[in-house]
């Protein structure tokens, strides 16, 4: 891959991960932004801190489900003694 087409695709990642530094110190704009040249050590260790963060949210919401699903069967459980 060309240094050129290397360049545009780091600069396309940092785009997307909104890697900008800003040339104004008095506040936002985003005429003043420029776009930072990440090395690709740095957006590999983004794109996995992001998938790390994905897989804890999955478990996460699958122990929130278990959780919910024991809930559930303790009520069943008491309304069963309950009638019995």
């Amino acid at each position: 891959m060309s240094e050129e087409k290397d360049l545009k695709l780091r600069r396309e990642f940092a785009k997307a991960f909104d890697w900008y530094e800003y040339n104004n110190n008095l506040g936002y704009s985003k005429k003043e932004r420029v776009i930072l040249e990440p090395t690709w050590e740095e957006i590999f260790i983004h794109i996995g801190k992001l998938i790390g963060a994905k897989t804890f949210y999955n478990h996460k919401d699958d122990v929130i489900s278990l959780l919910d699903r024991v809930n559930n069967l303790e009520l069943n459980n008491k309304e069963n003694e309950r009638q019995n």
